[in-house]
């Protein structure tokens, strides 16, 4: 999933959500997992030019969910919204960019 230079990725190798951001602006995000009760979250902002940064590890537990937003935080290129739930070994979802 991707909003004007900013990329989000799945590293299944390492178990971890990641954003690449090749735009010429920061990227921001923010997220939150929930499984059952149990709930985590995290917001940061990512230089522009920077590659592969992890923001979430461990996703290799069955049922979890994930909430991820980022984009740019004032601007024209908007942001995405990602919906994500590990199950099996496959992480799926849908997006919405607005």
């Amino acid at each position: 999933m991707s909003t004007q230079g900013k990329q989000l990725i799945w590293d299944k190798t390492n178990g971890e959500i990641e954003i690449t951001n090749n735009s010429p602006d920061s990227c921001h995000y923010w997220w939150q997992a929930q499984k059952g009760p149990t709930t985590s979250g995290n917001s940061g902002v990512i230089s522009d030019g920077s590659e592969n940064v992890p923001i979430i590890s461990g996703i290799n537990t069955d049922s979890y969910g994930f909430e991820v937003h980022f984009g740019q935080a004032d601007g024209p290129y908007g942001w995405c919204s990602v919906w994500l739930q590990y199950a099996k070994g496959t992480l799926v979802g849908h997006y919405i960019l607005y």
